[in-house]
């Protein structure tokens, strides 16, 4: 068995790195911005009153990130106190979340925190990344992620069935900096297994003209052909 995927630099379900189907699209976000504005709202609940007028969670690249600051305003908006342990509760089932240390990343997102003056600068930044990402062309860059399936793949010697019958869901995490946003750009995409095709790979979308030219013919961008037996 042999599964091909193709990644966007935009989440659905995300990990983080140091600490649906869409259009393939590039979608920078500042990791490190992100991890430093939590922890500082984790540390002084404050800093969320100095980016709460023109940062929502959609702004978040990183998915897992945006729905902890969505849980950290409606805590603050009840008039309580938003910090690892008042979410932890919010999050213990959260599976995305579980894979990068469950409510234990939620503290060391605190523990790595050490000032709020940078907060608002940190939220801007998420903004802005937010913003560009309506600008940038859609194909800008298209990733074909391969993995083996061998006897060091978690997958080895399942087949369709088992892993139907597991109820399994596949992630595929691409982490990579960007040098021109000098940002951590990554996405993690969850795949159930009710959507992964088997013994099928993604149809050649681009090709070459008399002239050298590459012509993408965005028709065919979700075909599926059946893989050679």
């Amino acid at each position: 068995m042999e599964s091909t995927a193709i990644s966007r630099v935009t989440p659905l379900r995300e990990t983080t790195g140091s600490l649906g189907t869409e259009p393939i699209r590039v979608a920078p976000h500042n990791t490190e911005a992100e991890q430093a504005l939590l922890g500082a709202i984790f540390r002084n609940n404050l800093a969320h009153g100095r980016v709460s007028d023109f940062l929502e969670a959609e702004h978040f690249g990183n998915a897992v990130h945006a729905r902890i600051y969505a849980a950290i305003g409606k805590l603050i908006e009840r008039g309580q106190v938003a910090n690892p342990v008042t979410l932890k509760n919010l999050f213990d089932q959260d599976g995305a979340l579980a894979e990068i240390g469950g409510a234990q990343y939620l503290t060391r997102l605190a523990e790595a925190a050490v000032t709020i003056i940078n907060a608002e600068d940190y939220g801007r930044r998420i903004h802005d990344l937010h913003v560009m990402q309506s600008h940038l062309p859609v194909f800008l860059m298209p990733w074909t992620v391969v993995h083996l399936i061998n006897e060091s793949s978690p997958l080895f010697g399942h087949t369709a069935e088992t892993l139907s019958a597991a109820t399994a869901r596949i992630f595929v995490t691409i982490e990579a900096r960007d040098q021109a946003l000098s940002a951590l750009v990554q996405d993690t995409k969850d795949y159930p297994i009710d959507h992964i095709r088997f013994g099928l790979h993604f149809a050649d979308a681009v090709t070459v003209d008399e002239s050298g030219n590459a012509i993408a013919d965005l028709s065919r961008i979700s075909v599926l052909e059946q893989d050679a037996t």
